[in-house]
């Protein structure tokens, strides 16, 4: 079996597992997979998803505030502003006050 080869039967596994609702140990032991194997592919798979997220990331520095934010727009038009180690999703609709109140609070956390 080749290099990609084995990375989409793992892709395939990873994504049935996922989608299955089961925990990683039930899942595994009724596909007969080795669990070990399963979280190296989870962890694997996991960190090239967040290698490409954080690939779309754009910092920007919001108006009148020193710190900067992550912005990046997500599925459906809604946005995830980063702030330090918290995040806050905006979907289309929004309550922009709500908002101002919410970043205040978490800027001055920070």
């Amino acid at each position: 079996m080749t290099r990609d080869e084995r990375r989409l039967m793992w892709q395939e596994r990873v994504d049935q597992y996922r989608s299955s609702g089961m925990s990683v140990a039930a899942w595994c032991r009724e596909n007969e997979v080795p669990v070990q194997q399963m979280h190296y592919w989870l962890r694997k798979f996991r960190s090239e998803e967040t290698d490409a997220v954080e690939d779309d990331i754009q910092w920007i520095q919001l108006g009148g505030w020193d710190r900067q934010a992550a912005l990046r727009t997500i599925e459906d038009s809604a946005v995830r502003i980063h702030i330090g180690r918290a995040m806050v999703e905006v979907r289309p609709g929004f309550d922009p006050a709500l908002l101002r109140g919410v970043v205040k609070v978490l800027l001055g956390s920070c």
